[in-house]
């Protein structure tokens, strides 16, 4: 048994999931960043559903409203599950309620509806919204990740890690690094290795926050490898 699993499910329900747990008391904050984080996913998933941007657009505000109007965090037992299969069954429940998304559509005209910029969260209609969802999420962790890394490390490690694993585009070999960098290939391995470390670190930070268990972290890492 991994040290982990030896402690239950006090100690990871005590420390998971902390932005969740105080936007259901309603602090405006927390819910701004959790709007923030996952309005993305929300609307890409939503518009690959609709095929209509407009639409889309106007449902995916709604669906941040429903979330305070019907206190819907407030369903969600943050020892059970992950936070990305919830938001994901809670958009599907939302969009099948007919009723419930059209009276927030028309109610959301008076309400203050939060600042979302989709002209730059465009993406192809046509994609499986189940696809899309994901690689929305995925991407937006590992955005997260990047930027604290950014914080953290020295700079050359940061633009050796992103050149490295591909995440501006293609993934130049080490050589093309060393010349990028202006550095023998000696010292790309060693800036790579030093930032991968604290990279994964820090990716494990961010996931086991919208996790439950051990086991549903490992299952959230697998998820982000294959994905991304």
């Amino acid at each position: 048994m991994r040290e982990d699993d030896s402690k239950g499910g006090r100690e990871w329900a005590s420390t998971l999931w902390s932005t969740v747990l105080r936007a259901r008391d309603r602090d405006p904050a927390a819910l701004e960043r959790l709007c923030a984080r996952y309005w993305r996913a929300i609307y890409h998933y939503i518009l690959c559903r609709r095929r209509d941007r407009e639409s889309a657009q106007d449902l995916t505000q709604a669906f941040l409203l429903y979330v305070i109007e019907k206190d819907l965090l407030s369903r969600k037992d943050p020892e059970h599950g992950s936070f990305r299969g919830f938001l994901r069954a809670s958009v599907d429940r939302f969009l099948s309620d007919q009723y419930d998304h059209e009276r927030a559509l028309k109610r959301g005209g008076g309400l203050r509806r939060i600042d979302l910029d989709f002209a730059k969260a465009e993406i192809d209609a046509s994609e499986n919204p189940e696809r899309a969802f994901l690689r929305s999420y995925a991407a937006e962790t590992l955005a997260r990740v990047l930027e604290r890394c950014g914080r953290e490390l020295p700079s050359d490690q940061v633009r050796a890690l992103r050149l490295r694993f591909g995440f501006d585009g293609e993934r130049p070999s080490y050589a093309e690094i060393a010349h990028d960098l202006g550095v023998s290939e000696s010292d790309v391995t060693n800036l790579v290795h030093r930032a991968k470390e604290r990279f994964r670190e820090l990716l494990i930070e961010e996931v086991r926050e919208t996790v439950s268990s051990a086991e549903d972290l490992q299952s959230e890492l697998r998820f982000l490898r294959q994905i991304l």
